[in-house]
């Protein structure tokens, strides 16, 4: 940030506030620095006085700079906007991994649940950290034994490539034609899974 003594900012007050307030300030300093320029060079060539020009210098320059205040206050203000941005985005981000660690605690005690419910043993067949991908596994083994058990013939996904094939029956690594390995597929998780025949 510029070094700035003089002039004083509000940072509680809006920016459009404050850069009212620094452009009036380098009106009234360059007003006073053309003034004090014309005042000082009048007396220095009326007293003949040679050896000023240090000090009249100085006290220029230090007026100059304090042209610097428009800068400083957006300069400032920048700042603070990146800072308030860095904070909601924290805050967000926090806000978010609560939910996620929220919503994976509900999920895993359903996955716990529904693995108990299945015949599963805690501590043997699953722990904790294990529950959602066993109860996924699970339920992925209850839908294809279903569909085993319902001895029908399945229509698939990349059936196009065969010639007058009936389907698969759910089962079999081939289908009826024998032209094409068929599996299930699995879309959702254990709350709601749903089995679709694909050819691979």
């Amino acid at each position: 940030m510029d070094d700035n003594r003089t002039f004083i900012c509000d940072f509680s007050k809006p920016e459009a506030e404050n850069l009212m307030k620094a452009l009036a300030y380098e009106a009234k300093a360059k007003e006073l620095s053309d003034t004090l320029f014309n005042a000082m060079t009048e007396a220095l060539n009326f007293l003949n006085l040679r050896n000023t020009h240090d000090n009249r210098a100085r006290v220029l320059g230090y007026l100059n700079m304090r042209g610097g205040a428009v800068r400083f206050v957006k300069m400032n203000y920048e700042r603070y906007r990146q800072l308030a941005k860095e904070k909601e985005e924290k805050e967000l981000k926090a806000k978010r991994e609560a939910e996620f660690a929220e919503n994976l605690k509900v999920i895993r005690e359903r996955a716990v649940q529904y693995l108990l419910d299945h015949g599963k043993r805690f501590g043997l067949d699953f722990n904790l950290d294990t529950a959602i991908a066993v109860a996924n596994e699970t339920a992925y083994d209850v839908e294809v034994a279903i569909r085993k058990n319902a001895s029908t013939i399945y229509d698939f996904a990349g059936s196009d490539s065969c010639e007058d094939c009936a389907g698969w029956d759910g089962e079999s690594h081939r289908c009826e034609c024998g032209n094409r390995r068929v599996y299930w597929a699995a879309e959702g998780d254990f709350t709601n899974m749903t089995l679709y025949a694909e050819a691979y």
